[in-house]
């Protein structure tokens, strides 16, 4: 049962006997908050030792401290119990409604939002804190786009009868190192620098891989030292490990493209440290694969950042793990304008998982066939479910542009060919792909792995295929090859 209130809460600490007690909570529980329902606790101190307050839906609290003859009391108004998520990530995750879209369309779709059910309240942690409500359209147009429209659409799945809190913790530039404790980067390896990056790109890898072997030899002989790249993680997830969490949307990995060979170890050590945490414990944890941008030293990159992203969803899998693909939302930038997207994925993905159900995270490769001819190979693939073809964002007419890229070696650094023509009936996708050399078949073939994606395939629920990377069996032309469930 979810509980709101505008009555102000009254908590209640016991004190030491003899002993002038000054309670004191944790700048995160202010008025006009959400607490979690079902797992409500406030954490807090006094001067005498820290306590833990528990709150019930009556509004009582009990500290957990001895019995004293001495009661102090601390009100907060404006308190609602329901579910409190936390959106983490760079400047994607950063960039704020104003930033993203006109000031007449932000009033409509606020006013909107307002008339439809109980609003959003949101916190954005920095070097300030404070809880405000989405009515204020000049505090709310300032949020993080990706986080509000996440919630908004979450709460329109809900019906309006849950009301939700919104914690946003970004940061310009952030490394996924940012998010993590220093003694978590240790379980990973450094990675290699990219050859081909810019001259800065160089520098700030080089940079990061002594920074971390400096810290690394200090811990080792028992010195206390800050990793760098860690620093941020004091400012943004430190602070929201003291309240309770219902889920977390993650969008970061763009300042990642240079050593991604690393990421994705990095990403399995994201959720089991969010996993370690007291007051979170076995939340959903919804992370964004990136867009490709169009300009940038680095753009032939993201595709393999991509895989590193995919890794989340093979064997072992973990638990309450979601993914959804913005590679379709790609831009001339590092910054896809338009996040109204990107948030409605993300909350039917946390949905789900609320729900207790599998999210629908787009349509898989299920199996295919090949047939060999002199001057050119047909692949025919089928998916899990039916697909569609369909220009992206990038372009109006761009379907002539095939997705699919094949090699005909086992060499993957040398040059790929795009697949000259791609149609489908829905069920069953055809590429055709001409050869470098008279009956001589392709040896792999990738889908997405180009910087920018103008064409794609959809399912019913608007969700993009994953980017794959297939090495091609012909040994009989018409053969059907099945792959296993959980190729991704």
């Amino acid at each position: 049962t979810y509980f709101s209130s505008h009555m102000p809460l009254l908590v209640a600490v016991l004190c030491m006997t003899h002993v002038t007690c000054l309670l004191q909570l944790h700048p995160l529980f202010q008025s006009n908050m959400v607490l979690q329902h079902q797992r409500p606790c406030v954490e807090g101190w006094t001067d005498v030792l820290p306590v833990w307050l528990l709150l019930d839906l009556a509004l009582r609290a009990v500290a957990v401290t001895r019995l004293t003859d001495t009661n102090f009391t601390l009100s907060l108004g404006l308190i609602r119990f329901g579910d409190v998520f936390l959106c983490a990530g760079q400047s994607n995750m950063a960039l704020s409604l104003r930033a993203t879209h006109k000031i007449a369309v932000l009033r409509a779709a606020h006013l909107f939002s307002v008339l439809e059910g109980p609003p959003l309240h949101l916190l954005t942690l920095h070097t300030s804190i404070h809880w405000t409500s989405a009515p204020d359209l000049n505090t709310s147009s300032l949020f993080s786009a990706v986080c509000w429209y996440f919630g908004y659409h979450l709460s329109r799945q809900q019906n309006h009868t849950t009301p939700i809190g919104l914690v946003a913790a970004h940061r310009n530039g952030a490394h996924l190192r940012c998010f993590l404790p220093p003694e978590r980067l240790f379980e990973c390896p450094v990675g290699s620098c990219i050859p081909t990056l810019s001259f800065m790109g160089a520098y700030c890898c080089r940079r990061y891989q002594n920074s971390f072997n400096e810290t690394r030899d200090a811990m080792r002989f028992g010195k206390k030292a800050v990793f760098p790249h860690s620093s941020c993680y004091a400012d943004l997830i430190e602070p929201a490990q003291h309240m309770a969490l219902r889920g977390v949307v993650i969008y970061q990995g763009e300042s990642d493209v240079a050593h991604f060979s690393q990421y994705g170890c990095l990403l399995r050590q994201l959720v089991h440290h969010f996993r370690s945490v007291t007051m979170w414990g076995l939340v959903p944890l919804v992370f964004t694969m990136l867009a490709s941008p169009e300009r940038t030293p680095s753009c032939n990159l993201f595709a393999f950042l991509r895989e590193q992203q995919l890794t989340l969803l093979h064997p072992p899998r973990l638990p309450l793990v979601g993914l959804v693909a913005a590679y379709d939302q790609g831009h001339k930038t590092v910054h896809p304008p338009d996040k109204r997207v990107v948030g409605l994925r993300l909350a039917n993905s946390m949905h789900a998982f609320l729900q207790h159900k599998t999210p629908n995270m787009g349509p898989t490769l299920a199996g295919y066939r090949v047939w060999v001819r002199e001057k050119d190979t047909t692949l025919h693939f089928t998916f899990t479910t039916t697909v569609q073809l369909r220009d992206t964002v990038q372009c109006e007419r761009c379907c002539q542009d095939a997705p699919f890229a094949f090699i005909f070696g086992p060499n993957f650094d040398r040059r790929w060919t795009l697949a000259s023509k791609v149609a489908t009936d829905g069920v069953t996708v055809m590429a055709i792909v001409p050869h470098m050399h008279p009956f001589r078949p392709p040896h792999a073939v990738r889908f997405q792995y180009t910087p920018s994606a103008e064409c794609t395939l959809y399912d019913a629920d608007d969700n993009p295929v994953f980017p794959f990377h297939l090495v091609v069996t012909t040994t009989h032309n018409g053969t059907y090859h099945t792959l296993p469930n959980n190729f991704i």
